[in-house]
This record gives C-alpha cells, sequence and structure tokens, in this order.
C-alpha cells in the first residue's frame, strides 16, 4: 500500500488556487518587464535625432 500523500488531496479548489497565482504571477511579470523594458528604451528614445521631449511623452 502506498503512503498517502503529505500534501494533502488534489481537489479542484486546490488546483484553481494555484492556476489563479500562476496567472497572477504572469501578468505582475509581464508588467516588470515592460516598465523595464521602457527604462532601458526610453533614454535611446531621447537622444534619437529631432526628438523633443514633448514628442517622448505621447
Amino acid at each position: 500500500m502506498s503512503d498517502p500523500d503529505p500534501r494533502g488531496p488534489q481537489t479542484p479548489s486546490r488546483t484553481r488556487f494555484w492556476m489563479l497565482i500562476v496567472i497572477a504571477s504572469r501578468g505582475m511579470f509581464l508588467g516588470v518587464l515592460d516598465t523595464t523594458m521602457m527604462n532601458v528604451a526610453g533614454p535611446a528614445i531621447g537622444r534619437a535625432p529631432n526628438t523633443t521631449v514633448s514628442a517622448t511623452e505621447r
């Protein structure tokens, strides 16, 4: 006879909980990634020829 799972049974509500955590984590990661890319690209865009500060704020 096999030992029972020490974490408990895998119920649908438990699976739903972890799916929600995974989806929320991916969304947060994409938000941080987007912010990081804009912080890195912003100065380079501002140094482009014929670019004004007001043009980069749109």
